[in-house]
């Protein structure tokens, strides 16, 4: 935090029509169905408070001055690894973004959600 969000504001002073994105690399590990950081996926008992620790860490951003206008609902969602990472098909994201997508809407915030940030090697990942 203390190295991030001053770089943030710089680069908001700079060009105050920046955008920011986030995209998460692992839900907390007792949401996921191997309990560790690493690999594994999001239990579907949870997908209500990933959406909700989405939420809050949206918010406490724009506690900071510092706006994600998008959000992915995973970065790299085919590649689980030994590094914090989930794996995350497309059924189970656009199961998931449904719950997103109305947790960003009651805590009335504008974030767009973007769709399978990863890389070209399956481009349609986002239509199955």
């Amino acid at each position: 935090r203390s190295r991030i969000i001053p770089v943030l504001k710089q680069a908001t002073a700079i060009n105050p029509a920046i955008r920011f994105m986030g995209s998460p690399w692992s839900p907390p590990a007792w949401m996921k169905t191997n309990n560790s950081l690493n690999g594994g996926s999001l239990r579907t008992e949870h997908y209500q408070a990933y959406a909700d620790y989405l939420v809050k860490a949206i918010r406490a951003y724009g506690q900071e001055g510092i706006a994600l206008t998008d959000l992915t609902a995973q970065n790299e969602p085919e590649f689980a690894t030994s590094y914090p990472s989930m794996s995350m098909t497309s059924a189970q994201q656009a199961d998931f973004l449904r719950v997103l997508d109305r947790a960003l809407t009651a805590a009335n915030l504008p974030t767009n959600i973007l769709a399978y940030d990863h890389n070209w090697d399956h481009p349609n990942y986002p239509l199955d």
